[in-house]
């Protein structure tokens, strides 16, 4: 469904290598009624998937594509437990994800993600003769990004 990269990179201490550390990425897109297309890290780890947002203004977000909320007519700004914020002036639940040497913080959206390349409109979420490897997904976006691990 996914064609995934390998990616390793070597763990170094005092100067040696001393192992390596493997990842592995793919492309998904997200939003309608153009999707936004990202490369991501599928993090074994977490249950999330974080996107660089672009009200974040961080050297390291600014070196990623970044997701707008606002070209997505399917995006809602939703809290923690999936609700969506009553108030669009105030800031809904914000979340501090640690990823080893490094964190993100973010909000959530709930918007369609797709799994592989950006479908052709067959893809979308629709009733079954139409469904595609999309759904409805909560998503966090990235507004503060650690430069580790992430650039």
């Amino acid at each position: 469904l996914v064609r995934l990269r390998r990616e390793v990179f070597p763990v170094r201490r005092k100067g040696k290598v001393v192992s390596f550390k493997a990842s592995y990425s793919g492309v998904i897109n997200v939003g309608r009624p153009v999707p936004q297309e990202f490369r991501v890290v599928f993090d074994t780890g977490s249950g999330h998937v974080v996107l660089p947002s672009v009200e974040c203004r961080t050297d390291t977000c600014m070196k990623h594509r970044r997701y707008s909320m606002q070209k997505s007519s399917t995006a809602v700004a939703v809290n923690l437990d999936g609700s969506p914020v009553s108030n669009l002036k105030f800031l809904g639940d914000q979340v501090t994800i640690g990823f080893g040497t490094g964190k993100v913080v973010g909000e959530f959206v709930r918007d369609v993600v797709c799994l592989g390349p950006t479908p052709d409109q067959e893809g979308l979420v629709g009733d079954a003769e139409t469904k595609g490897p999309c759904v409805d997904a909560q998503v966090v976006m990235a507004i503060d990004m650690s430069r580790r691990p992430f650039e």
